[in-house]
């Protein structure tokens, strides 16, 4: 886990109706009833009034941490590969914004309608894609492949992006160890700025980092650039092995 805090930044949002009197709280890093960005609106329909369940909790098991970022606010992880995924996300210029377990959708099945919550909302090159983080031997569990063909389907209807990523994606030779050493020498952002450009090696311009640090940082940019523009935007269903 590195040692670099930040916040979110929203862009435009739609106001929803709420009775006069009754306050609504809005919790940090979410998005609550009061505020949902219009990249949102083509599942807004789907929206379910549940609660976005806490993912780093005093009694949870596993590997489950918070991942300070210049990108988002409170964003928190609960296995190493998503954990994994923040350091390409955080590194990558051409990601702007994110949110952990942004919303919970309703997906319709042949039976009821099945909750749904994203690992992560990325803004990547202007656009919001709902982000699905899995080992690449999730097929084995023919419930979690099941499920996951049902959102695919749905967001898909609803002309919602998708990506679906998993750790072979994440994990090319030696790439998640130089972005561990890169994040932990990065400044620290401190009070998050929604003003700052994340993408910056020092979105504070108060730290002037050595040119070996510099070119390091561009590569890894770089690679990781190259990684998203392959797995953002390919056909999420080309991972499944034919039935």
């Amino acid at each position: 886990m590195t040692k670099h805090q930040g916040g979110t930044s929203t862009s435009h949002a739609v106001s929803m109706n709420v009775p006069a009197g009754r306050r609504t709280k809005l919790r940090p890093g979410r998005f609550g009833k009061l505020e949902i960005p219009l990249e949102t609106s083509n599942v807004e329909p789907y929206l379910s009034h549940r609660k976005v369940r806490e993912i780093v909790t005093v009694s949870g098991r596993g590997v489950r941490g918070h991942f300070p970022s210049y990108k988002g606010q409170l964003l928190k992880f609960e296995s190493l590969i998503e954990a994994d995924a923040l350091r390409v996300f955080n590194v990558a210029s051409m990601v702007t914004s994110l949110v952990t377990q942004p919303v919970v959708l309703n997906i319709p099945t042949d039976l009821k309608p099945r909750r749904y919550t994203p690992d992560l909302q990325v803004t990547f090159c202007g656009q919001s894609y709902y982000t699905e983080i899995k080992p690449a031997n999730f097929q084995k569990s023919r419930r979690v492949a099941t499920q996951l063909r049902q959102v695919i389907r749905h967001l898909k209807t609803s002309r919602s992006r998708f990506a679906l990523i998993t750790d072979t994606d994440l994990r090319p030779a030696g790439l998640q160890e130089e972005l561990t050493d890169l994040l932990r020498l990065r400044p620290a952002p401190g009070r998050f700025d929604p003003t700052l450009d994340g993408i910056l090696w020092d979105p504070h311009c108060i730290h002037t980092a050595t040119p070996e640090i510099l070119r390091r940082w561009y590569a890894a940019q770089q690679e990781c650039d190259a990684l998203l523009q392959r797995v953002m935007r390919r056909d999420p269903d080309s991972l499944f092995e034919p039935a």
